[in-house]
């Protein structure tokens, strides 16, 4: 099992060295997977089996452009089948938690990238779009595991976003796009950044992967850590005088700044080569 759920299947047809020169981070791209890697995805046949596994529950919604609706309790009145005809998509989320297999590759996809990953499946029975155009904060890798799905990306890429920084995307914006169709077997890489939106004309199912790299901000955060435990001036209150609800702008001495850029640079130094 473990050598055929293997993350190394997942770019054995393209040229990693080009693939990460030329399109990480910076640009989409469509390519082939493994016949191999894709089979047992197939096997798995996750739409079919969901169902059965009580902990899939509170993981799992259904979509369209207009709402996002939880999913009830699976009973035999409230079948999953009346939300896909209706033209939404199902999403189950971190499918790592509900199959072994699932786990073993997503254990692999965090050494190999050395990023922080999630794993969700989503299927489409019927024509339906997904949620409203969007980009991501983390690097995605979608699988077409049945079906074909197109896919609409930007072909200008908003630089640098960020979980908790990401700026609006306005509606009404003139965007380019390029229509890429994936069928099984297919995988789309998109960057960061990427504007994107799906359709279904008839069914789909596919498997993203997702991967959020550690950023500047992430170090700091790091460094800020371990000098909490260091260096009490780190733990020191600001006085009453410099707030207000928030810390107010130039009311903070230039010597008390002075003093933490030269113990937070200090503590950087520690993670230089």
């Amino acid at each position: 099992m473990v050598s055929i759920m293997d993350m190394k299947y997942l770019l054995n047809t393209i040229n990693t060295n080009d693939f990460f020169n030329q399109y990480w981070g910076c640009n989409f791209l469509k390519f082939r997977g493994g016949d191999n890697f894709f089979s047992h995805f197939k096997k798995l046949d996750i739409l079919k089996t969901i169902h059965t596994i009580e902990d899939a529950i509170p993981l799992t919604t259904f979509l369209n452009q207009e709402k996002t609706e939880k999913m009830p309790r699976y009973n035999n009145a409230i079948p999953v089948d009346d939300y896909l005809k209706n033209g939404y998509t199902m999403r189950v989320r971190h499918l790592n938690k509900l199959y072994p297999d699932m786990a073993v590759l997503f254990e692999q996809m965090e050494k190999l990238f050395c990023g922080n990953a999630s794993m969700n499946f989503y299927a489409s029975r019927y024509p339906a779009k997904g949620i409203s155009p969007h980009y991501d904060v983390h690097h995605i890798f979608a699988l077409q595991i049945a079906g074909k799905k197109e896919w609409k990306v930007s072909l200008t890429q908003n630089f640098q976003p960020r979980w908790d920084f990401s700026p609006a995307i306005k509606t009404a914006q003139t965007i380019d796009y390029e229509s890429i169709i994936l069928h099984e077997g297919d995988i789309l890489y998109i960057p960061p950044g990427f504007i994107h939106k799906t359709e279904t004309m008839s069914s789909s199912e596919h498997i993203s992967f997702a991967i959020r790299m550690p950023d500047t901000t992430d170090l700091i955060h790091t460094a800020l850590n371990d000098l909490i435990t260091k260096n009490t001036v780190f733990r020191t209150e600001l006085p009453i005088s410099v707030i207000d609800g928030t810390i107010a702008p130039k009311k903070i001495s230039k010597s008390f700044l002075t003093n933490i850029v030269a113990a937070l640079s200090l503590e950087l130094e520690n993670y230089t080569e």
